[in-house]
């Protein structure tokens, strides 16, 4: 594999204009005044990913493949994070679950280590890439950076109704094709713990090879259901799991999943990822059937 290809998205700040909703927020430009404060609001909570690698209040951020020079050009809308996860933080909404927030409209550092892993790994003849499912796409980094690394695959991202319309104009503006050709990338609505079923219809009634799913370890309350869909997806023996977190954050949701996981037949296996220079706290591992 190729080391360290991927070039962080706060590395080509420097390079590209990004348009920040921080300053249309100063003249107010094209935003309520309930809209402005929701993004003043957001910026001051502990919801916000303070790493250099990310910038949550952009509306759109750029990476880029070094081994291609492709760029990838992902759209964020820090006002839907703003907007729900005020509700859900507030007590507006009920607790700030996964359900009532809206984490996955804005990118986490968790989701650009996940890309550069996968970029070392991904390769042409390695039938564990042959069709890959994302649980809690968010905005489409991962499903975006997989079709461009190895476009043969079958690829689905998944995420609530709401986050759908972001992910999929991610997926669609990054993955061009000509008319009368089939996208190897599909957005489809999914929450953890339903059946699983129209996922395998989609797959062609058969189960994805890879499953990943970054930064979907933070809410106590939705690691059962989390569970429980792994748990369904990696019955064949030959598919893996492939999970990223961060482990500081949100210590006690990983903690829960680590305790569990055993219970429901899958291993944990913590994956070397030193030589990417992430966060000490951010974590890679592989989920497997505990007898494959």
């Amino acid at each position: 594999s190729t080391k360290n290809k991927f070039c962080s998205q706060h590395q080509l700040l420097e390079k590209h204009s990004i348009k920040n909703l921080g300053a249309a927020m100063s003249n107010q430009e094209g935003l309520s005044k309930g809209d402005a404060a929701n993004l003043s609001w957001r910026k001051l909570q502990p919801i916000t990913d303070e790493s250099s690698g990310t910038d949550q209040s952009a509306d759109h951020i750029e990476v880029t493949l070094r081994a291609t020079g492709d760029i990838i050009r992902i759209k964020q809308d820090p006002l839907l994070a703003a907007r729900l996860g005020q509700r859900a933080l507030t007590g507006e909404a009920g607790s700030p679950t996964e359900k009532d927030s809206a984490t996955g409209a804005c990118l986490w550092e968790t989701g650009v280590v996940m890309a550069q892993f996968l970029e070392e790994e991904c390769d042409d003849d390695d039938e564990l890439f042959d069709s890959v499912l994302e649980l809690g796409s968010g905005t489409g980094l991962l499903g975006c950076v997989l079709q461009r690394l190895r476009p043969s695959s079958s690829i689905i991202c998944t995420d609530r109704e709401e986050i759908l319309p972001l992910l999929q104009e991610n997926i669609s503006e990054n993955n061009k094709v000509a008319e009368g050709e089939k996208r190897n990338v599909l957005a489809m609505p999914y929450i953890w713990g339903d059946s699983v079923q129209p996922i395998l219809d989609a797959f062609g009634r058969d189960y994805p090879t890879l499953v990943i799913a970054a930064g979907c370890i933070y809410d106590e309350e939705s690691v059962p259901s989390l569970i429980n869909t792994l748990r369904f997806l990696l019955l064949d023996s030959a598919a893996k799991g492939l999970v990223a977190i961060d482990e500081k954050i949100y210590p006690t949701a990983f903690r829960l999943f680590s305790k569990r996981l055993p219970g429901a037949g899958l291993s944990l296996n913590e994956i070397d990822i030193e030589h990417l220079n992430a966060k000490e706290s951010i974590k890679l591992y592989w989920v497997e059937m505990e007898d494959y």
